[in-house]
């Protein structure tokens, strides 16, 4: 098994897709393993353990075998959503008369012509006509384009067949598979101590996906917009047997790991000490993780030089996306519909106040750590 990826189960009643969700089995999630699927008459998924989820959809840890994962593909088909009809060329074009301002200009059009003002008219049909040709144009290039998008990009999934990863197509995922989701450093540290101090598990797995959404999905296309340093011309040249990660990026990748874990552990720990929820102690875990990777994300901005001296709008798709993050984490926490999905519970200001000053530390620590190196370079 994997140690750095989770893993759910897929359900031959859920009719899953890559981007479907459906009841989480509590008592398996806490255990390392999501279980998503619709809830049934015969059976209720949520409330079954990892090892009778296992028995029901005849699987196990080391996942299915390849000969049974072919027959489940025969027997349940491709794992995809059915497609719908494509938008015909003409629909396409009468759509481009329902707007608002169309229909007055038909109106105006419909006047000026019982006046006998039949330039006017002339001149708003024109108008209406150029209209609806570049509207249509416009529209059915970007259903094309949509359409052959769609055949090129053909998402994978990470699964274990017969106790080895391997790599296929989500439209080949078949009930019983085990689909492994990468997770990062700190959150696995975070896991393997919980479990070392006989702690429950800080995390569901579905948590450990929206962890992973909110956190990496826009700040790493928008460090990409980062701009150059003022002194990187000043640098000497890498070493060229280095590799990708530098001696640098290990040593603060490690450093960074075990603050954001122990943050993680002490903010969960002392949740489960003043006796709140199980649920509530996971929604403060998590959210101790969401902020220790937002102040990481500006840690990154560079190797050395303080974040307290980079402009944050300097580059504005960072500072956009992480406003964005923020608020869908507060979505998570407080909107109803997203608890039931996330297993979460709102907080206080109390615990608020406590999730930041301990998510703080993380900019201390490599602010000290920037500046042991900043003496050391000079």
């Amino acid at each position: 098994m994997s140690g750095l990826s989770n893993r759910f189960v897929t359900d031959p009643a859920a009719g899953l897709h890559s981007d479907y969700f459906g009841y989480l089995c509590d008592n398996a999630v806490s255990s390392g393993v999501l279980y998503v699927g619709k809830e049934t008459e015969q059976m209720k998924w949520y409330q079954l353990d990892e090892e009778e989820v296992f028995k029901q959809l005849q699987t196990s840890e080391d996942g299915l075998s390849e000969d049974r994962a072919k027959k489940l593909l025969e027997t349940h088909g491709p794992n995809k959503l059915p497609e719908g009809k494509g938008v015909s060329r003409l629909k396409i074009l009468l759509h481009q008369f329902t707007s608002p301002l169309i229909y007055i200009l038909l109106v105006a059009g419909l006047v000026t012509a019982v006046l006998g003002e039949y330039i006017d008219t002339g001149v708003i049909v024109a108008v209406l006509i150029l209209n609806a040709v570049v509207g249509y144009f416009q529209e059915y290039k970007a259903e094309t384009s949509i359409r052959a998008l769609k055949s090129m990009v053909v998402p994978k999934a990470k699964v274990l067949r017969e106790g080895r990863e391997k790599e296929v197509h989500s439209e080949d995922l078949v009930p019983g598979d085990i689909v492994l989701i990468p997770t990062g450093f700190a959150a696995i540290a975070s896991i393997l101590t919980a479990m070392a101090l006989d702690l429950p598990i800080p995390y569901v797995a579905a948590q450990l996906l929206w962890i992973n959404l909110v956190t990496n999905g826009l700040q790493d296309v928008a460090l990409a917009f980062e701009p150059g340093e003022k002194d990187v011309v000043k640098k000497p040249p890498r070493n060229p047997k280095e590799g990708i990660m530098s001696r640098l990026m290990y040593d603060r990748t490690i450093l960074v790991g075990l603050i954001i874990s122990a943050g993680v552990i002490y903010n969960f720990i002392s949740a489960l000490d003043e006796g709140v929820s199980l649920e509530r102690a996971r929604t403060i875990a998590v959210t101790t993780m969401v902020l220790f990777q937002f102040f990481q994300a500006w840690n990154c901005r560079s190797e050395l030089e303080s974040v307290f001296r980079i402009n944050p709008l300097s580059n504005p798709f960072l500072f956009y996306s992480m406003v964005a993050a923020f608020l869908a984490q507060i979505a998570v926490i407080y909107l109803p519909a997203l608890q039931w999905v996330f297993r979460t519970e709102a907080l206080s200001l109390a615990d608020w106040v406590k999730i930041g000053l301990v998510a703080l530390t993380v900019v201390i620590a490599v602010e000290v750590d920037k500046a042991i190196r900043r003496y050391g370079r000079d």
